[in-house]
């Protein structure tokens, strides 16, 4: 028996029936599905087939049936979620900051700009912390960076050459399909 016959009693069953509706009411399937895998178990369902009404993978009907029974309708809330450790601690992220507010050229780079390869290049000889260019995005936002983009603007334009070139000079070059006035070419 995975749980205390203890927690079997008519008060458990009510206070898990009250979760399940204050699930329903606010969306929450994690928590019901939890929820509802106790209390298929509690109506003598085994742990399969639990798995094959709630859809979900058999350790983790054991896993919430014996966080119920260690600490009942507690167990069956959301912990913390420890996911992936960072790479990089919170003094190695303080000095990454500090090479990059000193700029590439500082750091010994040619260019004048930082980009995220580059970044992701500093990070592994750096620290030894190898990341994928694009996560180097989130740590630099996390930092309070922001990515850069050129504008792509001729320098020595004129706007009213240009505004000529748009209206007469590009229609101009444009093809014309055979049968409109023009040869096809």
């Amino acid at each position: 028996m995975l749980i205390n016959p203890k927690y079997q009693t008519r008060k458990y069953v009510r206070e898990l029936k009250d979760l399940l509706v204050k699930c329903e009411q606010e969306n929450n399937l994690r928590i019901w599905k939890r929820v509802r895998s106790v209390l298929l178990y509690l109506n003598h369902k085994r742990p399969e087939e639990i798995t094959e009404i709630l859809n979900v993978g058999l350790k983790s009907v054991y896993r919430w049936l014996n966080r119920y029974n260690e600490d009942q309708v507690e167990g069956l809330y959301e912990g913390c979620h420890t996911g992936r450790p960072r790479g990089l601690t919170e003094v190695q992220l303080e000095r990454l900051e500090e090479i990059l507010d000193s700029g590439p050229i500082a750091y010994g780079l040619t260019t004048g700009v930082w980009t995220c390869p580059a970044i992701q290049h500093l990070i592994e000889e750096e620290f030894g912390v190898r990341y994928h260019h694009d996560h180097v995005r989130k740590i630099l936002h996390r930092l309070g960076f922001s990515v850069q983009r050129p504008v792509k603007k001729l320098a020595l334009a004129k706007p009213e050459l240009q505004q000529k070139w748009i209206r007469k000079t590009y229609p101009e070059l444009k093809k014309v399909p055979p049968g409109e006035g023009g040869d096809g070419v």
